[in-house]
């Protein structure tokens, strides 16, 4: 007999296969350059509803310069600054990973032992606040796409609250060892 799937209990390592979607989902997206489109672009495209006097000054400048008014621009950020982004990313997915990995290797037989892994995952949960800061800087500042960030954002708060529920499960273990019963 089947079980309705809102009734279902998550799986012991659920928190583990969303740090590994989403340590996916972030590569996939850096390895794409956030989006970002490099193609040339021309005035009219960069400034929208410009005015005539405005287009006359543009004008001016290009004729002044020896270029035409339909010069083309790229629209490109410094790539330093897109590659430290996307290294930032990743480096946080990959702490990401192995806090938990770590975590979960430690079996608690003594109160250290608890503390030890509850302090990886408390690093686990502080990575996942760092990946949330760090896209919510590149949506200010890079013209990405807003439905990959909120599904994005909407699954690291998924795996910031599956990692709470995994260190709240511990509590069972470290109050067995503070009484002897381990």
């Amino acid at each position: 007999m089947s079980v309705l799937k809102n009734l279902q209990a998550l799986s012991d390592l659920e928190f583990y296969r969303c740090a590994v979607k989403l340590q996916d989902d972030i590569t996939d997206f850096c390895l794409r350059d956030f989006g970002l489109k490099r193609s040339p672009r021309s005035v009219k495209q960069i400034i929208r509803n410009i005015e005539e006097a405005d287009q006359n000054t543009i004008d001016a400048i290009f004729a002044k310069y020896g270029k035409t008014p339909s010069q083309q621009f790229v629209s490109e950020f410094p790539e330093w600054f897109i590659r430290r982004r996307k290294l930032l990313l990743i480096s946080y997915t990959d702490a990401l990973i192995r806090n938990i990995i770590d975590a979960n290797l430690i079996y608690a037989t003594t109160e250290a032992e608890c503390d030890d892994r509850r302090r990886k995952q408390n690093a686990a949960i502080g990575v996942c606040g760092n990946l949330y800061r760090e896209l919510q800087y590149l949506k200010r500042h890079f013209p990405i796409n807003l439905n990959w960030i909120a599904d994005t954002i909407t699954l690291i708060k998924r795996e910031e609250t599956l990692l709470k529920g995994w260190r709240r499960s511990d509590n069972k273990t470290r109050k067995k060892i503070t009484e002897g019963k381990v």
